[in-house]
């Protein structure tokens, strides 16, 4: 009995092949960008992923100023949505660096003043 590899099997080899390149391309980007960037804010979560088909890192800042600064770092621009849903203010930046979609994020409740602001606005639209 000897081993044939079928179209199925070619075409995972090839997935596999490509996750270990997205998977070294996500390690080296991760190791440089932490070694590299000593001086910046300290960061919440730091979650590297790789598959078949995409590299992708995500830098999870403490605070919206602190996302503000990796993005400014590493050449983005970080965007701010109001998400009034999740009471609060949610900031990304994605920014590609050798071949790897590096996203910046960072979430902030909204202040007691303006939980405040927002409820006498309703009110008054009511």
């Amino acid at each position: 009995m000897g081993t044939q590899i079928t179209d199925t099997g070619a075409r995972a080899v090839l997935a596999l092949r490509s996750m270990e390149a997205n998977a070294f391309r996500v390690s080296q980007v991760t190791t440089r960008l932490l070694d590299d960037h000593t001086d910046l804010p300290d960061l919440l979560a730091v979650r590297p992923q790789a598959t078949g088909s995409a590299a992708q890192l995500d830098l999870q800042a403490r605070t919206i100023e602190d996302a503000r600064t990796w993005a400014a770092a590493l050449g983005g621009t970080l965007r701010v949505e109001d998400t009034e849903h999740l009471n609060g203010w949610s900031a990304s930046a994605d920014v590609v660096v050798d071949g790897v979609t590096v996203h910046v994020c960072a979430f902030q409740h909204y202040s007691a003043e303006e939980r405040a602001e927002r409820g006498a606005a309703a009110v008054v639209a009511a």
